[in-house]
């Protein structure tokens, strides 16, 4: 599926914030509709746990925005997420 322009201008907003570029998240993918959103966390010093795995905290940071921006992009401004 083709990124639309407005999409991807989106995606790209993401990484100017500073807190979420600390999580390590990359978004891939934004539907414009915001029903799809695609989100990569690679393995990397920052995002390694002692035992070498993936740590929870970044998932969490990563993917915790998201499913506001999302709510919120698809219920429009009569509701407060």
């Amino acid at each position: 599926m083709k990124e639309a322009i407005a999409s991807r201008l989106r995606r790209w907003m993401f990484y100017l914030y500073g807190c979420y570029r600390g999580t390590g998240g990359r978004l891939k993918y934004v539907a414009p509709d915001w029903r799809e959103v695609r989100l990569e966390i690679p393995l990397s010093w920052r995002t390694r746990n002692y035992v070498g795995t993936i740590f929870g905290g970044s998932m969490y940071g990563a993917a915790d925005p998201i499913y506001m921006l999302m709510l919120i992009n698809r219920l429009g401004p009569r509701y407060v997420v």
